[in-house]
């Protein structure tokens, strides 16, 4: 099966973004940043000598800015490495091909084959479905370059079979 579509900079950060919050490793951190932060804010308020209501009323929202600014600030990051020359690649035309020996990339810098021992997990939410490579670096398929439902069902299908894996759909 021959897919063609169009990677943007927004795909790549949904990318990042699932990667942040629905893989495990990286779940548990963003969820200890979340809960921990206004806790670290509030003893230190503690510490210093502020009454309890004062602390925890200040942590939480000084942890809740912090924990804002920390995903704009990663969110920035993401989209200037996408920006940038040497990351071409990740962004702009694909072609991908599905084959019983693997999956094969092209785009206009270059062409990857991976064969499907080589991966990992495939990831589907609603709008993409993810070919792990590694932990954090995947190819990416935006549904909606699928013109029909019956194409995403024949691609699934055709994923399921090659890779001998049940792909993990995420809500």
């Amino acid at each position: 099966m021959k897919i063609s579509m169009h990677i943007t900079k927004e795909d790549y950060w949904r990318f990042n973004k699932f990667v942040m919050y629905s893989m495990p490793k990286y779940r548990k951190i963003m969820l200890l940043n979340r809960i921990g932060l206004p806790i670290f804010c509030s003893i230190i308020f503690k510490v210093i000598g502020k009454t309890w209501a004062y602390s925890i009323l200040v942590g939480v929202a000084l942890g809740v800015l912090l924990n804002v600014f920390m995903y704009f600030s990663i969110k920035r990051k993401v989209m200037r490495w996408a920006d940038s020359k040497e990351n071409a690649a990740w962004l702009g035309d694909h072609t991908m091909e599905i084959t019983e020996q693997g999956v094969d990339e092209t785009t206009p810098v270059g062409s990857a084959h991976y064969n499907w021992d080589a991966i990992p997990e495939i990831r589907m939410t609603k709008d993409y479905l993810y070919i792990f490579i590694s932990s954090m670096q995947a190819h990416i398929i935006p549904l909606a370059c699928l013109s029909t439902p019956t194409e995403q069902t024949q691609l699934i299908q055709l994923l399921e079979k090659y890779a001998k894996k049940k792909i993990i759909v995420h809500g």
